[in-house]
């Protein structure tokens, strides 16, 4: 579970009524400030031809790329690394999905 109770319209999460406000957001940034930033952020330009638009992450893949690469820059692991994969039951819809075979939730 979250910090934050996913809403359905991006508005909600600025609402002051009671039940539905989300404490912290309208204090962090304003509403059409927040707005401002999501409708002009671009990490690609969308009229270049040359990119591979079937890559479902395509608008965000060079900025992935580009922290990644950070991180492995970043990271060095020492000799004793422990990985824990947790699996958590997902019933969502995902445009990127990857089947396990394996995965004791489905």
């Amino acid at each position: 579970m979250g910090l934050v109770q996913k809403k359905g319209r991006l508005g909600e999460y600025w609402s002051t009524h009671n039940l539905m406000q989300t404490p912290g957001f309208s204090v962090t940034i304003p509403r059409n400030r927040f707005l401002q930033i999501l409708r002009y952020l671009h990490f690609v330009n969308n009229e270049d031809s040359s990119i591979n638009k079937e890559n479902k992450l395509w608008k965000v893949q060079n900025i992935l790329d580009y922290i990644n690469k950070r991180f492995r820059a970043a990271y060095h692991p020492r000799r004793e690394l422990s990985i824990d994969e947790t699996i958590l039951k997902f019933k969502g819809q995902l445009g990127i999905k990857q089947y396990i075979k394996l995965k004791p939730i489905k």
